[in-house]
């Protein structure tokens, strides 16, 4: 995976400055690009983590079978140990191997040597945490659905709409001469229209920005959840290594003894054959039992080996998602609602615009009337009415991107939990080809 702090990093700078036409276009853009640079981030991520998850998986399946076939020789327990723990986790191994290997086993206790203890099973398959976390998920996933259809709701609202805004106030504007103060009632029922509607939207996007905030500690859980349960892989892979270990010398004593009862029954004659032969078939028989879990524990070393790089890469890609989700509650909620606020800013400054040329034309009909040429009001107000065409662009760019990635976030929290799913279900085959081997 690719390094987190570039992951979290913001895309860009937010233009900054007071609230201009040319300001709100830059926005717009700054948001579009943002928006599908940060999806295609997340995209390439998770695509790279499937095919890790898979090709770990064919590594995994490929080495318990190359183990089956050599006894268990091409897999080195000790190399394990050394490139995966540190100095005093060795030390704490060499004396745990003396140890265990001192252990008196026979046919009957071999069956559960190595065995994993009920407690660390139950750890593994925690049926609370999984749902904890599944539902964490569900959680953050519900919240973005909120914020995709507010998203789809303002796309789709005429009310907030700039190009039906700039319709509906220049038809207004066009008849002022007609009736002054109607046409004013008319133009400020249109302004608080416009102004109710983007203040509700406003108000609806701080509500799921806020919850999306509480929401996404729920994904730092399912980070912390899944770095513990990698901790507690590499701690047995630990003990099943040690187990490995003290059972390879076991083994070789019973090699020995097998040797030995073997010598002694081809020196023997008569009667006394009878009872070191059967010696003999419950010594092999023992030692049978013996390579076969030294087997399974070799594999299982191997399986542990894949889970926890299986587990890194899955959490990684949790990151991936929250860093998504933070992106989304953050930059693209808060350009959309910076941009809903320039919507009663159109409005208004086209009842400005509206007003200077008024002022513009009745001062030039009264320089005109007593003979005195007046340039003084010449320039005034047009810059407003060219920001409300560059912001009326803006706002619809910025509705499309900010709905697009929102979009995109809860299309990839389906497609982590779609490969852990898969994950599961291909690591619960390989333990039962286990089992059955």
């Amino acid at each position: 995976m690719s390094d987190m702090k570039n992951l979290l990093a913001p895309i860009g700078n937010v233009p900054e400055g007071k609230s201009s036409g040319k300001l709100a276009e830059q926005r717009a853009e700054y948001v579009e690009m943002a928006a599908e640079e940060k999806a295609l981030i997340v995209e390439t991520e998770l695509d790279k983590a499937d095919a890790e998850v898979a090709t770990d998986l064919e590594q995994v399946s490929a080495e318990i079978e190359n183990l089956a076939s050599s006894e268990g020789a091409s897999f080195d327990l000790q190399q394990v140990i050394n490139v995966w723990f540190e100095r005093a986790e060795q030390k704490f191994a060499a004396g745990e191997v003396t140890r265990r290997a001192a252990v008196e086993l026979n046919i009957d206790s071999a069956a559960t040597y190595g065995t994993i203890p009920d407690k660390i099973v139950q750890m593994f398959i925690n049926s609370a945490e999984t749902k904890a976390t599944g539902m964490a998920k569900l959680e953050v996933a519900k919240a973005l659905d909120q914020a995709t259809g507010v998203a789809g709701s303002i796309s789709k609202d005429d009310n907030v709409k700039a190009a039906e805004i700039e319709e509906k106030a220049t038809e207004i504007l066009a008849n002022w001469g007609k009736n002054a103060s109607a046409i004013d009632f008319l133009f400020k029922r249109l302004f608080n229209k416009v102004l109710n509607r983007v203040l509700d939207y406003q108000t609806r996007l701080s509500m799921i920005g806020q919850d999306l905030a509480k929401k996404s500690v729920m994904l730092d859980r399912v980070s912390a959840s899944l770095r513990a349960r990698r901790d507690m892989v590499k701690k047995d892979l630990l003990q099943t290594c040690i187990n490995g270990l003290a059972l390879e010398a076991i083994i070789d004593d019973t090699r020995a003894e097998l040797k030995s009862l073997e010598k002694e029954l081809s020196n023997a004659k008569g009667a006394d054959r009878g009872p070191l032969n059967e010696l003999v078939k419950d010594q092999q028989a023992f030692l049978q039992i013996l390579i076969k879990r030294l087997i399974d524990l070799k594999s299982f070393a191997v399986k542990e080996i894949g889970l926890y790089s299986i587990i890194g890469t899955i959490h990684a890609s949790v990151a991936v998602i929250r860093a998504d989700v933070e992106f989304t509650r953050t930059n693209l909620i808060a350009a959309l609602g910076l941009q809903l606020g320039l919507v009663v800013d159109i409005v208004s400054a086209l009842r400005i615009a509206k007003a200077s040329q008024d002022v513009r034309r009745a001062e030039a009909d009264a320089s005109a009337s007593v003979g005195v040429a007046a340039d003084a009001l010449q320039a005034a107000a047009n810059s407003a009415l060219l920001d409300v065409q560059t912001t009326m662009r803006s706002l619809e760019a910025t509705i499309a991107a900010a709905s697009r990635g929102i979009k995109n976030t809860r299309d990839n929290m389906d497609k982590v939990e779609v490969m852990q799913r898969e994950t599961e279900v291909r690591l619960g085959q390989l333990v039962a080809d286990l089992g059955n081997a």
